[in-house]
């Protein structure tokens, strides 16, 4: 049986722990956002500008509704990154107000900071990227294709794994 000191800790490492569904369903929600930017510029570069027989006005069009649809999940994957910011304070700090001076340490000074930091950035210019498509299209997609490797880079940063020791050895 579980004293209630127990019951409190074991709720508090709940509350705050990285395995919440609200932590859980934000890192989901980056992923798909990320594989989505990702699809969408492998598709534009590797399928839309190599199909053959197809008039440039067309291409023109589908490029810019797959840039106007990707910019959605451009604007969800910053949405998402500010809230694992925030999710990230609350892990760190527990119930404790949101503090400014230890989220910059968080994110300024921490291995987690400079990868959210790439994420973010990275997220924010793949959105601007794509809007850019709707002005100068090959511009913006050749932008959006940089973009794409910084936030699959940040995210990579940004795992666990990266932070795992290594096994003596290895």
């Amino acid at each position: 049986c579980m004293s209630s000191e127990g019951t409190d800790n074991a709720h508090e490492d709940a509350h705050a722990g990285a395995a919440t569904p609200v932590f859980v369903f934000i890192r989901a929600l980056s992923c798909v956002a990320l594989l989505v930017l990702i699809s969408a510029v492998a598709f534009r570069t590797f399928v839309l500008t190599r199909i053959v027989g197809l008039a440039r006005a067309t291409r023109w069009h589908i490029g810019r509704t797959l840039a106007s649809r990707a910019a959605v999940f451009a604007a969800v994957y910053v949405f998402a990154a500010l809230v694992r910011l925030y999710l990230q304070n609350r892990m760190m700090s527990g119930d404790a107000a949101t503090d400014v001076a230890h989220l910059r340490a968080m994110s300024m000074g921490t291995d987690w900071g400079v990868a959210w930091r790439i994420q973010f950035t990275a997220g924010a210019a793949a959105l601007v990227s794509l809007l850019v498509t709707r002005l100068r299209a090959s511009l913006g997609w050749y932008a959006m294709s940089g973009g794409a490797g910084l936030l699959a880079l940040g995210t990579t940063l940004g795992s666990h794994d990266r932070g795992a020791p290594v096994p003596a050895g290895t």
